[in-house]
């Protein structure tokens, strides 16, 4: 498989050592460091909001099918990262069928 210059994913420290991190599930920290590898490509899709802010415009079932985790769990990590502020979740209205948009932080 080619990984192009990707090849590593970057794991900001503060994850690991700063407490108000300590909270953070292995697995929310893996959700967190995919979502941010993420960012390129959002640009890419013209995922910017109006005040030039990046966001990720997936669903539950597209993140859950792209990092091989259960719906269930995805909704999880996703309530710890915010807690851990380290995403902003903004949700459409249900009728409009349209993803939510996850800004992630930067550390």
């Amino acid at each position: 498989m080619d990984y192009g210059d990707d090849y590593y994913y970057y794991l900001p420290k503060a994850l690991l050592f700063e407490e108000e991190y300590r909270g953070l599930s292995p697995y929310a920290i893996i959700f967190y460091i995919l979502l941010l590898s993420k960012k390129e490509e959002a640009i890419e899709m013209g995922w910017v909001d109006d005040d030039g802010e990046i966001y990720l415009a997936y669903t539950r079932e597209e993140l859950a099918g792209m990092f091989g985790f259960s719906r269930s769990r995805i909704t999880n990590l996703k309530y710890q990262l915010q807690i851990a502020d380290l995403i902003t979740v903004y949700k459409h209205n249900p009728l409009l069928h349209l993803p939510d948009r996850i800004y992630v932080k930067e550390l």
